[in-house]
């Protein structure tokens, strides 16, 4: 192995652990932010469209937006 490899290593692995946390991070920042903005939407809905309680599960329950169900699952913590 080449003089100093380890350590040039080692200092690689640090920079790769620092960049996987700051993205983690920023996914769970941006998740919070999207759950903040799905749960006021559905909010102003029920208060002021006339929408019922029973919004979400149908939202849940579209066969047309799968995509929904994750977005779902990770703002009330059910995902895992």
């Amino acid at each position: 192995m080449p003089a100093g490899y380890a350590r040039f290593l080692s200092t690689l692995k640090g920079h790769i652990r620092k960049a996987q946390v700051k993205a983690a991070l920023a996914v769970n920042d941006e998740i919070v932010r999207l759950n903040r903005r799905i749960g006021k939407e559905i909010v102003t809905r029920q208060k002021y469209g006339g929408w019922g309680s029973k919004v979400v599960d149908r939202l849940t329950e579209d066969p047309h937006e799968k995509i929904l169900d994750k977005a779902i699952a990770i703002a009330d913590g059910s995902c895992n």
